[in-house]
């Protein structure tokens, strides 16, 4: 069964060859240090900065394009916070 969803997902790639393990393989083998630090320190970066911006229009003329960054200990409401500055 694996192999033959290995088979359609290299046709559905139009992968004709069926080697699309092997050239995975490769890829992976020829990686360096140098290439996995680079990656790991990209997406480190990106979680780091990574941000979400959820807002109500509510009684607001115009969409806010900052904020203030909640940590994970509850919503404003719970600490006794309000949102409006």
């Amino acid at each position: 069964r694996e192999r033959s969803d290995r088979y359609l997902a290299d046709l559905d790639a139009e992968v004709t060859t069926f080697d699309s393990q092997d050239r995975i393989a490769a890829i992976v083998n020829s990686l360096t240090l140098e290439d996995m630090t680079d990656y790991l320190t990209e997406t480190m970066t990106r979680l780091e900065e990574a941000r979400l911006l959820i807002y109500n229009r509510g009684r607001f003329e115009t969409v806010p394009t900052v904020g203030r960054q909640l940590d994970n200990g509850g919503s404003l409401e719970d600490r006794g916070e309000t949102v409006a500055d």
